[in-house]
């Protein structure tokens, strides 16, 4: 197992728990790696704090007495400043048992109490890592996509006139094609009449 512990110096973790005991332990832990941590001892408290800070990645248990970790995460995705920020479940609860599956609920990760603190750091590093990759596939493509859509734009125009040109070629090849006609029978009854 690797003991390395992860440098954290650059990353904001909030930790959402209703027992002290849990918020300090989880405190301490990621500190230690130089994280800069914020405790909440509420899920009403947390999403108050989520209006003014935004987190690296937030911890949230998930049996709370005040709304559980399933509600925390839907309030705070309304929150437009936290929609993307990544988040761990943490519950004393086997997660085949849960009332609903964290994944679904848009968990990045899910851990079962008691929490290894290498392997907490750890995922922390993979989500963090994760949610960083997706933005900047977002910020590549959202440029690109522009591009395919007016490149789309363009060849719909292209096309509208082609069409157009397409139309008035057909209707200018008919007129040839009348007057040519005429003039065959023109020559026919012209070699028809006799010579005065």
């Amino acid at each position: 197992m690797n003991t390395t512990v992860p440098d954290l110096r650059k990353v904001v973790v909030m930790v959402v728990d209703g027992h002290r005991d849990t918020l300090e332990m989880f405190d301490h832990v990621l500190q230690a790696t130089g994280a800069k941590v914020i405790t909440a001892g509420s899920a009403l408290r947390a999403l108050a704090t989520l209006r003014t800070v935004v987190p690296s990645v937030v911890m949230t248990n998930i049996e709370m007495p005040d709304i559980d970790g399933f509600s925390f995460i839907a309030a705070a995705r309304e929150i437009p400043a936290t929609r993307h920020v990544p988040m761990i479940a943490v519950t004393g609860v086997p997660l085949h048992r849960q009332r609903r599956d964290w994944k679904d609920a848009g968990f990045a990760r899910a851990l079962v109490k008691p929490v290894d603190p290498f392997m907490l750091c750890a995922m922390i590093v993979e989500v963090i890592s994760e949610a960083t990759a997706q933005a900047s596939v977002g910020t590549i493509t959202a440029p690109a996509i522009q591009r395919l859509q007016a490149a789309a734009r363009a060849s719909c125009e292209i096309t509208r006139r082609l069409r157009e040109d397409s139309r008035e070629i057909c209707e200018q090849a008919s007129i040839l094609r009348s007057k040519a006609a005429q003039v065959r029978v023109a020559r026919r009854h012209r070699g028809l009449t006799p010579a005065a």
